[in-house]
């Protein structure tokens, strides 16, 4: 029977450490998102912009599909880039997938 070598020992330990570390991180970060995904409230409606805005639809034709006026559908898409902190519909939509919110 073999047995294994203290050098090999050491280095496996010094593995499980930097793996038990990783997970840890992991585990933060993810409760951190989840956190931070809690404290951001989209309205259905505002949902429904930002779905139109991944789609690749204009003001005018997002106000169009959703039956309202564009003055609202600015109004929603500005709030949305509020909310997310972002500046624009791209960079909403980039947050919201990244947050898990579409």
């Amino acid at each position: 029977m073999s047995t294994i070598s203290e050098p090999l020992i050491g280095e496996l330990m010094a593995i499980a450490k930097l793996l038990a570390y990783q997970i840890r991180n992991e585990m933060e970060n993810n409760k951190k998102l989840y956190t931070k995904v809690k404290k951001i409230k989209l309205s259905e409606k505002q949902i429904d912009v930002l779905k139109l805005i991944s789609n690749g639809l204009t003001e005018k034709a997002i106000a169009l599909e959703l039956e309202i006026n564009i003055n609202t559908t600015k109004y929603h898409k500005k709030i949305i880039c509020q909310k997310l902190d972002v500046n624009c519909g791209t960079e909403a939509v980039l947050k919201a997938i990244q947050l898990k919110l579409l």
